[in-house]
């Protein structure tokens, strides 16, 4: 049975949490989002994250 995340505390926490899950497919990654440079992003899976019963969904506005 795959392990589950538990609410992270602190952001150190759920960081920890996800480094240790397989969720996790890069870490320390850097990226340019609306033309600003963006570093230490950390590059997740989705099908694995939702193995663990996690989902997540983009911010559709009307």
């Amino acid at each position: 049975m795959p392990r589950r995340l538990r609410p992270p505390k602190t952001d150190r926490i759920f960081k920890h949490q996800l480094l240790q899950s397989p969720v996790v497919l890069a870490d320390g990654v850097e990226k340019t989002i609306h033309g600003r440079r963006q570093g230490h992003l950390t590059a997740i899976s989705l099908p694995q994250l939702e193995k663990l019963g996690l989902y997540a969904a983009p911010d559709v506005q009307p």
